[in-house]
Protein backbone atom coordinates (compact mmCIF):
# COMPACT_ATOMS: atom_id res chain seq x y z
CA UNK A 1 0.00 0.00 0.00
CA UNK A 2 3.08 2.18 0.75
CA UNK A 3 4.48 1.61 -2.59
CA UNK A 4 0.79 2.15 -4.11
CA UNK A 5 0.60 5.51 -2.42
CA UNK A 6 3.91 6.97 -3.93
CA UNK A 7 2.51 6.31 -7.25
CA UNK A 8 -0.94 8.26 -6.54
CA UNK A 9 0.09 10.98 -4.36
CA UNK A 10 1.84 13.58 -6.30
CA UNK A 11 3.09 15.67 -2.92
CA UNK A 12 5.56 12.37 -2.42
CA UNK A 13 8.31 12.45 -5.17
CA UNK A 14 10.23 8.78 -5.39
CA UNK A 15 13.90 9.05 -4.89
CA UNK A 16 16.61 9.05 -7.77
CA UNK A 17 17.65 5.33 -6.97
CA UNK A 18 13.35 4.09 -6.85
CA UNK A 19 12.81 2.15 -10.60
CA UNK A 20 9.13 2.37 -9.84
CA UNK A 21 8.11 5.83 -9.76
CA UNK A 22 9.63 5.84 -13.64
CA UNK A 23 8.67 3.16 -15.17
CA UNK A 24 4.79 2.61 -13.77
CA UNK A 25 2.46 4.64 -16.42
CA UNK A 26 0.64 6.72 -16.77
CA UNK A 27 2.94 9.02 -15.05
CA UNK A 28 6.61 9.32 -14.13
CA UNK A 29 8.72 10.35 -10.93
CA UNK A 30 9.70 14.15 -13.06
CA UNK A 31 6.13 14.78 -14.30
CA UNK A 32 5.87 17.62 -11.21
CA UNK A 33 8.81 19.24 -11.65
CA UNK A 34 8.61 19.40 -15.26
CA UNK A 35 5.35 20.03 -15.84
CA UNK A 36 4.94 22.93 -13.01
CA UNK A 37 8.31 24.04 -13.46
CA UNK A 38 7.61 25.60 -16.90
CA UNK A 39 5.96 28.98 -16.65
CA UNK A 40 4.67 29.29 -19.40
CA UNK A 41 2.40 26.37 -18.43
CA UNK A 42 -0.10 28.53 -16.24
CA UNK A 43 -1.08 31.80 -15.04
CA UNK A 44 0.36 33.98 -13.02
CA UNK A 45 -2.90 34.53 -11.41
CA UNK A 46 -6.16 32.49 -11.72
CA UNK A 47 -9.09 32.94 -13.60
CA UNK A 48 -11.35 29.76 -13.27
CA UNK A 49 -14.71 29.51 -13.81
CA UNK A 50 -16.51 27.78 -10.32
CA UNK A 51 -19.48 25.58 -9.79
CA UNK A 52 -19.64 25.37 -5.98
CA UNK A 53 -22.70 22.90 -4.38
CA UNK A 54 -23.48 21.74 -1.28
CA UNK A 55 -26.59 21.63 0.53
CA UNK A 56 -28.85 24.19 -0.73
CA UNK A 57 -26.55 26.47 -1.80
CA UNK A 58 -25.68 26.19 -6.10
CA UNK A 59 -23.05 29.04 -7.12
CA UNK A 60 -21.50 29.59 -10.47
CA UNK A 61 -18.80 32.27 -10.22
CA UNK A 62 -16.76 32.99 -13.05
CA UNK A 63 -13.49 33.90 -13.47
CA UNK A 64 -12.42 33.33 -9.71
CA UNK A 65 -8.91 33.75 -8.75
CA UNK A 66 -6.41 31.65 -6.56
CA UNK A 67 -7.68 33.75 -2.98
CA UNK A 68 -11.14 33.12 -3.81
CA UNK A 69 -10.96 29.32 -4.71
CA UNK A 70 -8.70 28.98 -1.49
CA UNK A 71 -11.78 29.95 0.52
CA UNK A 72 -13.93 27.86 -1.00
CA UNK A 73 -11.80 25.05 0.04
CA UNK A 74 -11.80 26.38 3.14
CA UNK A 75 -15.47 26.50 3.33
CA UNK A 76 -15.60 22.80 2.52
CA UNK A 77 -13.00 21.98 5.20
CA UNK A 78 -15.72 23.24 7.60
CA UNK A 79 -18.88 21.30 6.23
CA UNK A 80 -20.62 18.65 7.67
CA UNK A 81 -19.23 15.42 6.50
CA UNK A 82 -22.51 13.70 5.68
CA UNK A 83 -23.77 16.91 3.20
CA UNK A 84 -22.65 15.55 -0.35
CA UNK A 85 -20.73 18.44 -1.98
CA UNK A 86 -19.98 19.51 -5.79
CA UNK A 87 -16.99 21.18 -6.53
CA UNK A 88 -15.81 21.98 -10.32
CA UNK A 89 -13.02 24.35 -12.00
CA UNK A 90 -13.19 24.96 -15.12
CA UNK A 91 -10.15 25.85 -16.82
CA UNK A 92 -9.48 27.49 -20.23
CA UNK A 93 -6.57 26.60 -22.38
CA UNK A 94 -5.01 29.07 -24.66
CA UNK A 95 -2.00 29.15 -27.16
CA UNK A 96 1.33 29.61 -25.87
CA UNK A 97 4.03 28.75 -27.67
CA UNK A 98 6.98 28.35 -25.06
CA UNK A 99 4.37 26.17 -22.71
CA UNK A 100 5.23 22.31 -22.80
CA UNK A 101 2.31 21.45 -25.24
CA UNK A 102 1.75 24.93 -26.52
CA UNK A 103 -0.95 25.55 -24.38
CA UNK A 104 -1.28 27.84 -21.20
CA UNK A 105 -4.03 27.06 -18.45
CA UNK A 106 -5.86 29.88 -16.63
CA UNK A 107 -4.75 28.73 -13.18
CA UNK A 108 -1.71 29.29 -11.25
CA UNK A 109 0.80 26.36 -10.62
CA UNK A 110 0.55 27.52 -7.03
CA UNK A 111 -3.40 26.58 -6.93
CA UNK A 112 -1.92 23.73 -8.81
CA UNK A 113 0.08 22.51 -5.81
CA UNK A 114 -2.56 23.15 -3.69
CA UNK A 115 -5.28 21.14 -5.74
CA UNK A 116 -2.72 18.40 -5.85
CA UNK A 117 -2.16 18.07 -2.21
CA UNK A 118 -5.61 18.75 -1.16
CA UNK A 119 -7.06 16.30 -3.18
CA UNK A 120 -4.11 13.74 -4.04
CA UNK A 121 -4.48 14.27 -7.56
CA UNK A 122 -2.66 11.64 -9.74
CA UNK A 123 0.28 13.18 -11.52
CA UNK A 124 -0.66 11.56 -14.91
CA UNK A 125 -3.45 13.82 -15.25
CA UNK A 126 -1.03 16.69 -14.98
CA UNK A 127 -0.16 16.25 -18.79
CA UNK A 128 -3.71 16.65 -19.52
CA UNK A 129 -4.29 20.03 -17.72
CA UNK A 130 -1.77 21.60 -19.64
CA UNK A 131 -3.37 20.47 -23.18
CA UNK A 132 -1.73 17.59 -24.19
CA UNK A 133 -3.35 15.36 -26.36
CA UNK A 134 -3.81 11.83 -24.23
CA UNK A 135 -4.27 9.12 -26.94
CA UNK A 136 -4.30 6.46 -24.31
CA UNK A 137 -6.52 5.05 -22.34
CA UNK A 138 -8.12 6.63 -19.41
CA UNK A 139 -7.87 5.88 -16.04
CA UNK A 140 -9.13 5.16 -12.59
CA UNK A 141 -7.86 4.42 -9.50
CA UNK A 142 -8.65 4.04 -5.44
CA UNK A 143 -7.62 6.27 -2.70
CA UNK A 144 -7.07 5.34 0.98
CA UNK A 145 -10.00 6.12 2.66
CA UNK A 146 -12.02 5.05 0.16
CA UNK A 147 -11.45 7.66 -2.08
CA UNK A 148 -11.47 7.22 -5.99
CA UNK A 149 -10.95 9.27 -9.04
CA UNK A 150 -11.15 8.80 -12.83
CA UNK A 151 -10.06 11.23 -15.79
CA UNK A 152 -10.13 11.37 -19.50
CA UNK A 153 -9.98 12.84 -22.52
CA UNK A 154 -12.83 13.08 -25.20
CA UNK A 155 -12.19 12.45 -28.99
CA UNK A 156 -12.88 16.02 -30.86
CA UNK A 157 -15.80 14.99 -33.42
CA UNK A 158 -16.66 18.76 -34.74
CA UNK A 159 -14.92 18.79 -38.10
CA UNK A 160 -15.63 22.73 -38.66
CA UNK A 161 -13.77 23.42 -34.82
CA UNK A 162 -11.29 21.49 -34.29
CA UNK A 163 -8.45 24.14 -35.09
CA UNK A 164 -7.94 27.42 -34.27
CA UNK A 165 -5.54 29.99 -36.19
CA UNK A 166 -2.69 28.94 -33.34
CA UNK A 167 -3.19 25.43 -34.41
CA UNK A 168 -5.42 22.40 -33.74
CA UNK A 169 -7.62 22.36 -30.33
CA UNK A 170 -6.53 20.59 -27.56
CA UNK A 171 -8.94 18.09 -26.33
CA UNK A 172 -11.50 18.36 -23.57
CA UNK A 173 -9.35 16.89 -20.57
CA UNK A 174 -12.19 15.77 -17.22
CA UNK A 175 -10.47 15.15 -14.22
CA UNK A 176 -13.58 13.30 -11.13
CA UNK A 177 -12.26 12.87 -7.61
CA UNK A 178 -14.57 11.90 -5.11
CA UNK A 179 -13.73 11.65 -1.56
CA UNK A 180 -17.00 9.16 0.61
CA UNK A 181 -15.62 10.48 3.62
CA UNK A 182 -16.25 13.84 2.73
CA UNK A 183 -18.86 12.67 0.42
CA UNK A 184 -17.11 15.55 -1.86
CA UNK A 185 -17.24 15.26 -6.02
CA UNK A 186 -14.22 17.70 -7.37
CA UNK A 187 -14.27 18.14 -11.19
CA UNK A 188 -10.96 19.71 -13.22
CA UNK A 189 -12.47 20.59 -17.01
CA UNK A 190 -9.63 21.94 -19.02
CA UNK A 191 -10.53 22.53 -22.27
CA UNK A 192 -9.75 25.39 -24.95
CA UNK A 193 -12.42 28.64 -24.35
CA UNK A 194 -15.55 27.66 -26.35
CA UNK A 195 -15.03 24.13 -26.21
CA UNK A 196 -18.43 22.92 -27.72
CA UNK A 197 -18.94 19.97 -25.01
CA UNK A 198 -18.29 22.42 -22.53
CA UNK A 199 -20.76 25.19 -23.45
CA UNK A 200 -23.16 22.42 -23.54
CA UNK A 201 -22.65 21.40 -20.60
CA UNK A 202 -22.70 24.83 -19.00
CA UNK A 203 -26.15 25.42 -21.09
CA UNK A 204 -27.40 21.87 -19.74
CA UNK A 205 -26.67 22.97 -16.42
CA UNK A 206 -28.25 26.37 -16.54
CA UNK A 207 -24.96 28.25 -15.77
CA UNK A 208 -25.00 31.87 -16.42
CA UNK A 209 -26.58 34.72 -15.34
CA UNK A 210 -29.55 33.34 -13.29
CA UNK A 211 -29.32 29.47 -13.40
CA UNK A 212 -32.67 27.59 -14.71
CA UNK A 213 -34.73 25.88 -12.61
CA UNK A 214 -34.06 21.98 -14.67
CA UNK A 215 -30.29 23.16 -13.90
CA UNK A 216 -30.55 23.10 -10.44
CA UNK A 217 -32.39 20.09 -10.74
CA UNK A 218 -29.90 18.21 -12.75
CA UNK A 219 -27.30 20.08 -10.28
CA UNK A 220 -29.37 18.64 -7.39
CA UNK A 221 -28.59 14.88 -9.26
CA UNK A 222 -24.68 15.72 -10.06
CA UNK A 223 -24.21 16.32 -5.78
CA UNK A 224 -25.91 12.91 -4.93
CA UNK A 225 -24.36 11.33 -8.20
CA UNK A 226 -20.19 11.50 -8.61
CA UNK A 227 -19.95 10.43 -12.03
CA UNK A 228 -23.03 12.33 -13.73
CA UNK A 229 -20.96 15.42 -15.51
CA UNK A 230 -18.83 12.98 -16.61
CA UNK A 231 -21.77 11.26 -18.29
CA UNK A 232 -23.08 14.48 -19.27
CA UNK A 233 -19.83 14.97 -21.34
CA UNK A 234 -19.76 11.46 -22.61
CA UNK A 235 -23.38 12.44 -23.50
CA UNK A 236 -22.36 15.76 -25.41
CA UNK A 237 -19.28 13.98 -27.06
CA UNK A 238 -22.05 11.29 -28.69
CA UNK A 239 -24.64 13.94 -29.91
CA UNK A 240 -21.53 15.46 -31.70
CA UNK A 241 -20.99 11.77 -33.21
CA UNK A 242 -24.59 11.85 -34.23
CA UNK A 243 -24.11 15.16 -36.62
CA UNK A 244 -21.01 13.76 -37.57
CA UNK A 245 -22.46 10.21 -38.50
CA UNK A 246 -24.98 12.48 -40.48
CA UNK A 247 -22.12 14.64 -42.14
CA UNK A 248 -20.72 11.03 -43.24
CA UNK A 249 -24.18 9.75 -44.90
CA UNK A 250 -25.53 12.50 -46.74
CA UNK A 251 -21.85 13.06 -48.09
CA UNK A 252 -21.67 9.30 -49.04
CA UNK A 253 -25.34 9.28 -50.33
CA UNK A 254 -25.12 12.31 -52.56
CA UNK A 255 -21.89 10.66 -54.81
CA UNK A 256 -23.85 7.36 -54.41
CA UNK A 257 -26.52 9.20 -56.17
CA UNK A 258 -24.21 11.10 -58.66
CA UNK A 259 -22.63 7.62 -59.48
CA UNK A 260 -26.32 6.23 -60.21
CA UNK A 261 -26.75 9.37 -62.63
CA UNK A 262 -23.93 8.99 -63.69
CA UNK A 263 -24.21 4.99 -64.79
CA UNK A 264 -27.51 5.57 -66.56
CA UNK A 265 -25.84 7.37 -69.39
CA UNK A 266 -24.02 6.02 -72.42
CA UNK A 267 -20.85 7.50 -72.79
CA UNK A 268 -19.22 5.05 -75.36
CA UNK A 269 -17.07 6.85 -77.79
CA UNK A 270 -17.79 7.70 -81.03
CA UNK A 271 -17.95 11.26 -83.44
CA UNK A 272 -20.77 12.28 -81.85
CA UNK A 273 -19.55 10.96 -78.38
CA UNK A 274 -16.47 12.08 -77.98
CA UNK A 275 -17.08 15.27 -76.24
CA UNK A 276 -20.07 13.45 -73.84
CA UNK A 277 -17.14 11.24 -73.02
CA UNK A 278 -14.21 13.90 -72.08
CA UNK A 279 -17.28 15.46 -70.22
CA UNK A 280 -18.42 12.62 -68.31
CA UNK A 281 -14.29 11.62 -67.10
CA UNK A 282 -14.20 15.16 -65.64
CA UNK A 283 -17.25 14.01 -63.87
CA UNK A 284 -16.26 10.86 -63.03
CA UNK A 285 -12.86 12.46 -61.71
CA UNK A 286 -14.99 14.95 -59.48
CA UNK A 287 -16.74 12.17 -57.65
CA UNK A 288 -13.59 10.26 -56.97
CA UNK A 289 -12.28 12.86 -55.13
CA UNK A 290 -15.55 13.61 -53.38
CA UNK A 291 -15.54 9.89 -52.17
CA UNK A 292 -12.01 10.02 -50.96
CA UNK A 293 -12.49 13.05 -49.34
CA UNK A 294 -15.26 11.48 -47.79
CA UNK A 295 -13.50 8.08 -47.23
CA UNK A 296 -10.77 9.87 -44.64
CA UNK A 297 -14.03 11.21 -42.94
CA UNK A 298 -15.38 7.97 -42.12
CA UNK A 299 -11.70 6.26 -41.04
CA UNK A 300 -11.36 9.49 -38.12
CA UNK A 301 -14.76 8.88 -37.53
CA UNK A 302 -14.17 5.16 -36.81
CA UNK A 303 -11.41 5.89 -35.19
CA UNK A 304 -13.19 8.30 -32.85
CA UNK A 305 -16.02 5.50 -32.09
CA UNK A 306 -13.33 2.65 -31.64
CA UNK A 307 -11.76 5.81 -28.78
CA UNK A 308 -15.39 6.65 -27.57
CA UNK A 309 -16.57 2.80 -27.07
CA UNK A 310 -13.31 2.25 -25.25
CA UNK A 311 -13.50 5.34 -22.88
CA UNK A 312 -17.26 4.02 -22.49
CA UNK A 313 -16.50 1.22 -20.90
CA UNK A 314 -13.61 2.28 -18.73
CA UNK A 315 -16.11 4.70 -17.59
CA UNK A 316 -18.82 2.09 -16.77
CA UNK A 317 -16.59 -0.05 -15.44
CA UNK A 318 -15.12 2.91 -12.78
CA UNK A 319 -18.58 3.52 -11.97
CA UNK A 320 -19.48 0.04 -11.22
CA UNK A 321 -16.21 -0.55 -9.26
CA UNK A 322 -16.03 2.47 -7.34
CA UNK A 323 -19.97 3.55 -7.10
CA UNK A 324 -22.32 2.28 -3.94
CA UNK A 325 -25.38 2.79 -6.62
CA UNK A 326 -27.64 3.60 -3.83
CA UNK A 327 -29.37 6.39 -5.21
CA UNK A 328 -31.25 6.74 -7.81
CA UNK A 329 -29.12 9.68 -9.28
CA UNK A 330 -26.65 6.93 -9.51
CA UNK A 331 -28.32 4.50 -10.83
CA UNK A 332 -29.44 6.73 -13.80
CA UNK A 333 -25.85 7.44 -14.21
CA UNK A 334 -24.53 3.65 -14.78
CA UNK A 335 -28.10 2.99 -17.32
CA UNK A 336 -27.26 6.22 -19.36
CA UNK A 337 -23.11 5.30 -19.58
CA UNK A 338 -24.77 1.69 -21.11
CA UNK A 339 -26.65 3.18 -23.25
CA UNK A 340 -24.29 5.51 -24.75
CA UNK A 341 -21.58 2.51 -24.91
CA UNK A 342 -24.24 0.99 -27.01
CA UNK A 343 -24.85 4.18 -29.18
CA UNK A 344 -21.53 4.20 -29.96
CA UNK A 345 -20.91 1.07 -31.15
CA UNK A 346 -23.84 1.36 -33.38
CA UNK A 347 -22.11 4.70 -34.44
CA UNK A 348 -18.81 2.69 -35.42
CA UNK A 349 -21.28 0.33 -37.22
CA UNK A 350 -23.40 2.57 -39.42
CA UNK A 351 -20.03 4.12 -40.38
CA UNK A 352 -18.06 0.59 -41.41
CA UNK A 353 -21.48 0.31 -43.12
CA UNK A 354 -21.11 4.08 -45.20
CA UNK A 355 -17.30 2.88 -45.71
CA UNK A 356 -18.88 -0.48 -47.67
CA UNK A 357 -21.00 1.73 -49.53
CA UNK A 358 -18.14 4.38 -50.58
CA UNK A 359 -16.48 1.26 -51.56
CA UNK A 360 -19.01 0.11 -53.77
CA UNK A 361 -19.21 3.21 -55.38
CA UNK A 362 -15.88 3.89 -55.64
CA UNK A 363 -15.72 0.33 -57.54
CA UNK A 364 -18.23 1.28 -59.73
CA UNK A 365 -16.46 4.18 -60.82
CA UNK A 366 -13.45 1.98 -61.48
CA UNK A 367 -15.49 0.00 -63.62
CA UNK A 368 -16.91 3.21 -65.50
CA UNK A 369 -13.83 4.15 -66.13
CA UNK A 370 -12.34 0.76 -67.66
CA UNK A 371 -15.47 0.43 -69.64
CA UNK A 372 -14.71 3.78 -71.16
CA UNK A 373 -11.39 3.01 -71.83
CA UNK A 374 -12.24 -0.38 -73.65
CA UNK A 375 -14.87 1.20 -75.68
CA UNK A 376 -11.72 4.08 -76.20
CA UNK A 377 -9.73 1.07 -77.13
CA UNK A 378 -12.36 -0.87 -79.81
CA UNK A 379 -12.79 2.65 -81.10
CA UNK A 380 -9.63 2.82 -82.12
CA UNK A 381 -8.51 -0.89 -83.18
CA UNK A 382 -11.66 -0.48 -85.62
CA UNK A 383 -10.30 2.97 -87.02
CA UNK A 384 -6.65 0.93 -87.27
CA UNK A 385 -8.87 -1.62 -89.26
CA UNK A 386 -10.46 0.96 -91.38
CA UNK A 387 -6.61 2.39 -91.95
CA UNK A 388 -5.14 -0.92 -92.83
CA UNK A 389 -7.77 -2.11 -95.50
CA UNK A 390 -6.84 1.79 -96.90
CA UNK A 391 -3.39 0.99 -96.94
CA UNK A 392 -3.86 -2.72 -98.61
CA UNK A 393 -5.41 -0.87 -101.53
CA UNK A 394 -2.74 1.09 -101.52
CA UNK A 395 -0.05 -1.43 -101.66
CA UNK A 396 -1.87 -3.62 -104.21
CA UNK A 397 -2.19 -0.22 -106.87
CA UNK A 398 1.73 0.65 -106.01
CA UNK A 399 2.58 -2.93 -106.78
CA UNK A 400 0.61 -2.95 -109.89
CA UNK A 401 1.69 0.62 -111.34
CA UNK A 402 5.33 0.23 -109.76
CA UNK A 403 7.00 -1.84 -112.42
CA UNK A 404 5.26 0.23 -115.09
CA UNK A 405 6.37 3.41 -113.93
CA UNK A 406 9.86 1.62 -113.23
CA UNK A 407 10.08 0.31 -117.22
CA UNK A 408 8.32 3.70 -118.18
CA UNK A 409 11.40 5.16 -116.70
CA UNK A 410 13.62 2.38 -118.19
CA UNK A 411 12.61 2.85 -121.60
CA UNK A 412 12.16 6.30 -121.94
CA UNK A 413 15.58 7.21 -120.69
CA UNK A 414 17.21 5.97 -123.86
CA UNK A 415 18.96 2.90 -123.51
CA UNK A 416 17.51 1.45 -125.78
CA UNK A 417 17.34 2.10 -129.44
CA UNK A 418 14.07 2.03 -130.99
CA UNK A 419 12.42 3.00 -134.72
CA UNK A 420 8.88 3.82 -135.23
CA UNK A 421 6.18 2.31 -137.36
CA UNK A 422 3.03 4.33 -137.89
CA UNK A 423 3.53 6.18 -134.75
CA UNK A 424 4.31 3.03 -132.68
CA UNK A 425 7.76 2.19 -131.63
CA UNK A 426 8.99 -1.48 -132.24
CA UNK A 427 9.66 -1.30 -128.23
CA UNK A 428 6.06 -1.50 -127.63
CA UNK A 429 5.58 -5.26 -127.45
CA UNK A 430 8.65 -5.92 -125.70
CA UNK A 431 7.82 -3.32 -122.75
CA UNK A 432 4.24 -4.41 -122.29
CA UNK A 433 5.14 -8.18 -122.34
CA UNK A 434 7.75 -6.90 -119.44
CA UNK A 435 5.85 -5.12 -117.63
CA UNK A 436 2.78 -8.21 -117.61
CA UNK A 437 6.13 -10.52 -116.39
CA UNK A 438 7.30 -8.03 -114.13
CA UNK A 439 3.91 -7.16 -112.48
CA UNK A 440 2.98 -11.02 -112.06
CA UNK A 441 6.25 -11.18 -110.15
CA UNK A 442 6.14 -8.62 -107.94
CA UNK A 443 2.31 -9.68 -107.30
CA UNK A 444 3.67 -12.85 -106.75
CA UNK A 445 5.95 -12.47 -104.00
CA UNK A 446 3.91 -10.41 -102.43
CA UNK A 447 1.10 -13.26 -102.09
CA UNK A 448 4.02 -15.60 -101.33
CA UNK A 449 5.55 -13.21 -98.63
CA UNK A 450 1.47 -12.87 -97.19
CA UNK A 451 0.79 -16.49 -97.31
CA UNK A 452 4.11 -17.44 -95.35
CA UNK A 453 3.90 -14.62 -92.66
CA UNK A 454 0.20 -16.31 -91.79
CA UNK A 455 1.47 -19.87 -92.01
CA UNK A 456 3.99 -19.20 -89.54
CA UNK A 457 1.90 -16.98 -87.28
CA UNK A 458 -0.60 -20.33 -87.15
CA UNK A 459 2.23 -22.65 -87.07
CA UNK A 460 3.39 -20.72 -83.83
CA UNK A 461 -0.38 -20.49 -82.16
CA UNK A 462 -0.48 -23.90 -82.89
CA UNK A 463 2.58 -24.86 -80.73
CA UNK A 464 1.65 -22.74 -77.91
CA UNK A 465 -1.77 -24.11 -77.63
CA UNK A 466 -0.49 -27.53 -77.54
CA UNK A 467 2.23 -26.20 -75.04
CA UNK A 468 -0.42 -25.17 -72.89
CA UNK A 469 -2.54 -28.51 -73.15
CA UNK A 470 0.85 -30.63 -72.06
CA UNK A 471 1.08 -28.67 -69.24
CA UNK A 472 -2.82 -29.09 -68.30
CA UNK A 473 -2.45 -32.36 -68.34
CA UNK A 474 0.82 -32.46 -66.92
CA UNK A 475 -1.01 -30.79 -64.09
CA UNK A 476 -3.22 -32.82 -63.93
CA UNK A 477 -1.62 -35.81 -63.71
CA UNK A 478 0.06 -34.68 -60.97
CA UNK A 479 -2.58 -33.53 -58.80
CA UNK A 480 -3.60 -37.16 -59.82
CA UNK A 481 -1.01 -38.44 -58.24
Amino acid sequence: MESEMILLNDSTEPEAHDPFGFLLQPSSSTVVSDILGNANNFSTESQVDVLYCFGNRQEWKPAVDDDGIMEMLAGLNKKAALEPALLAFAINLEGEEQASYYRKASISSRLVQTLVDRFSIHRGFLFDLVGRPNYWSSAGFEKEGGAYEFFCQHPRWMQHNRTLSSGRRSPCSIYMHYSPNENLSMYLIAAERGDTCVDTLQQQLGLGNSMSIAGSNLLALAVESPFLLHALILGNSFEQAKIYTDNVRDRVMGQISKVSDYSKESYYTGPAKMSATNAGRVELENITKALHEVSQTIDSGTANALMSIKLSTEMLNACNSFCILQSSAARQTRDSMSYLLKSFNCQRDWLSTYKARKDTAMNLVFNLVTQQDSSVNVDIALKMAQDSNSMNAITILTMIFLPGTFLAGLFGSGVFDSTERHGISDMFMPFVITLLLLTLVVIGLWRFRKTMGEGLHHVISSMSESRKRKNAVDVEAGKSS
